[in-house]
């Protein structure tokens, strides 16, 4: 592991200083897409920095032992690139491993054109009633620390997972 010196601390703090002016001064501020992109970036960005912040004090929540195969958590995915999925998300736990858990993010949008990777999902039990998408290509593991506790913690049936399972196997992801 690569020692940091307190000089790198420094230029790199100095160094994202610059580029996030540089952000700021190349968003078109007439441009509603253009600030929303910005100002999503910088509140992640402050999310993000409060959360490693936390981190070396970060206690998994008592209501983490809850959370198993078939629970569906909201997570913060935070600010992503191009296609890359991100915001705040339900997500179906697959699995968890210590203070972390694959999840598969839920989407209302159904695919324009439905792939084997994708899963219909009729009924998120404790959540609102309304059909739901997942594209298996889209599994991550993230840390328990992305899981808003505060918000309702749903599931889905055996049968669902089932079908997850298929859309793995049939696209040979794994």
């Amino acid at each position: 592991m690569k020692v940091v010196s307190e000089k790198e601390v420094i230029d790199s703090k100095e160094a994202l200083k610059c580029t996030l002016e540089q952000l700021y001064s190349k968003t078109d501020l007439e441009d509603i897409d253009d600030r929303k992109r910005t100002s999503n970036y910088y509140s992640w960005l402050n999310k993000k920095t409060t959360i490693i912040i936390n981190e070396k004090n970060y206690v998994c929540d008592e209501k983490s032992k809850y959370i198993k195969r078939g629970s569906v958590v909201w997570i913060e995915f935070g600010f992503n690139i191009g296609n890359e999925f991100g915001g705040r998300h339900p997500a179906i736990v697959l699995r968890k491993t210590g203070n972390s858990i694959f999840v598969i993010p839920l989407s209302s949008k159904e695919p324009e054109e439905k792939k084997p990777y994708h899963v219909k999902i009729d009924k998120v039990y404790n959540f609102k009633n309304m059909v739901r998408w997942v594209n298996i290509l889209k599994i991550q593991n993230v840390s328990l620390q992305r899981v808003d506790f505060d918000a309702s913690i749903g599931n889905v049936k055996g049968k669902v997972l089932d079908s997850i399972n298929d859309a793995i196997k049939i696209s040979h992801i794994f």
